[in-house]
């Protein structure tokens, strides 16, 4: 299906734009269980939070797997623009969430044991 451009450009711009609102919404709330399980007022904390995994095998997944993510946004994004193809937009759409949504692989559920630091 042929689209002009300037709409290409506009679909792509609102579906950014929803994600990133989406994802921020997202991490307000997981900010607010965080500092409620750690019985922390979010007023209270001056310094900057740091949670990593304590395994260098998952820092070492994580990364991979978000360079392989940043592929398939770019070239579905490149794929879209130059084609217009709306599965290369979903694609772009489905990879871009993802990636965006990444660090939450950083804890996985159940028992793990993680960093946390506190840093001015």
């Amino acid at each position: 299906m042929d689209i002009t451009p300037f709409i290409a450009y506009s679909i792509l711009f609102l579906i950014t734009i929803l994600l990133v609102l989406f994802r921020m919404i997202v991490s307000n709330k997981f900010k607010q269980s965080l500092f409620q399980q750690l019985h922390i007022s979010p007023n209270q904390v001056e310094e900057t939070l740091w949670v990593s995994p304590s395994r260098v095998k998952n820092i070492a997944g994580l990364l991979f797997f978000t360079i392989f993510m940043w592929a398939f946004v770019v070239g579905s994004l490149v794929s879209f623009l130059l084609y217009g193809n709306l599965f290369m937009l979903f694609i772009f759409t489905l990879a871009l969430f993802i990636l965006l949504f990444l660090n939450i692989l950083c804890i996985t559920p159940g028992k793990d044991t993680m960093k946390i630091r506190f840093k001015k």
